[in-house]
């Protein structure tokens, strides 16, 4: 019997793929699956940053075919990349190969964030599903119990887990970093799951202001709300497409225009662009990138909120993406010029009045 494994991760593919495989009962999955006569034994793994399939097979060749098939038409519940695509955003590991991967798995050394702990457990949680599903042998049993052994020794001789660290904790201590303090912030998590609970964990060891949780399941949420005094809200109560663009405004102005320790010179980007364009014309080129990406992102914002029936039939989404943003560059150089914070305010208040008139206030709610 050969080890196959066909899997993909955050290096190979993006989150809104990789959430398309995400999800369902694995074990009548996994019957599905050696339900096939080129599959004798397999196993899922199924985490926030990887779905990896691991069989054993005395086909190996056909193996692959049903294995790519079985990830477009099952994993996705038909809603995923066709079988082909999928070979550019997939690994496929065989024997030695197969085993050395699961290894590096079950010891953190292929995730994210190297040595964080909740791997291991995920990768038991997947071998107990195939064993309970009665679809883990001989050969994937022992390949299992030789990678939690290795994981051991990998934690007990090496350095990679002197200080346990996790996705979320990295978030959380880049958040203190940029905000020095977070006693007087808030923060949204959206979910339930482990890493949500791993980041509120992370949030209340740095002493976070306040919690605020929103899941789907309205009752999800509120268990995590009790346990680390938050706030409980569904997805339909975040942030409209208009609300955002507010706040986008209000951190431009905020975050960034009065930050005069970080930021002194005001506008960064017309500063560069207007200081490089004789001297490092591909650097300008570079620098420009972000006018075109904050354009986008207000375009984007703009044609959700009028899509959403937020704004009136009538507007022009590029046109006001046009004016709102030279609006945001006016109020940089005004600023720039006196250092006013009252100016600044009159000015960005200005572009945040005007989006509120172009809402449609009939809309209900």
């Amino acid at each position: 019997m050969k080890v196959v494994l066909l899997g993909m991760n955050h290096r190979t593919a993006p989150v809104d793929v990789r959430e398309l495989f995400a999800g369902g009962e694995t074990q009548p999955l996994l019957r599905k699956l050696i339900d096939r006569p080129e599959i004798a034994e397999a196993a899922l793994i199924s985490t926030c940053n990887r779905v990896e399939l691991v069989v054993t097979t005395d086909k190996p060749d056909a193996a692959r075919h049903v294995l790519y098939e079985f990830f477009s038409r099952e994993l996705a519940g038909g809603s995923g990349p066709s079988a082909a695509a999928l070979e550019d955003m997939t690994y496929l590991y065989k024997e030695r190969d197969a085993v050395e991967h699961v290894f590096r798995v079950a010891s953190s050394i292929d995730s994210m964030v190297v040595g964080e702990p909740q791997i291991l457990g995920q990768v038991k949680d997947a071998y107990r599903e195939a064993a309970e599903a009665g679809v883990c042998g001989a050969v994937l049993s022992r390949l299992f119990q030789r990678a939690f052994a290795t994981a051991k020794r990998v934690k007990n001789e090496t350095g990679i887990a002197q200080r346990p660290v996790s996705v979320a904790r990295v978030a959380v201590d880049l958040a203190k970093q940029i905000f020095e303090t977070l006693d007087d912030k808030s923060a949204l998590l959206i979910g339930a799951g482990e890493m949500v609970e791993a980041s509120l964990v992370a949030l209340h060891d740095h002493g976070l202001g306040a919690r605020r949780i929103a899941n789907r399941t309205p009752a999800h949420a509120e268990s995590l709300a009790r346990r680390f005094a938050g706030t409980a809200h569904g997805l339909d109560e975040i942030d409209s497409p208009t609300g955002k663009l507010q706040r986008f405004l209000e951190n431009y102005r905020d975050r960034y225009l009065k930050d005069r320790e970080n930021f002194p010179g005001g506008c960064i980007f017309v500063t560069f662009s207007v200081e490089l364009d004789d001297q490092r014309p591909h650097l300008c080129k570079e620098v420009n990138k972000g006018f075109v990406g904050v354009k986008g992102m207000l375009n984007r914002l703009l044609d959700e909120g009028k899509a959403a029936g937020e704004l009136r039939d009538e507007v022009d989404t590029s046109a006001i993406t046009e004016m709102l943003f030279a609006g945001m560059l006016g109020a940089s150089v005004i600023y720039g010029v006196g250092k006013s914070p009252e100016s600044l305010d009159h000015s960005t208040n200005a572009l945040i009045d005007y989006l509120e008139q172009l809402k449609n206030k009939d809309k209900p709610g």
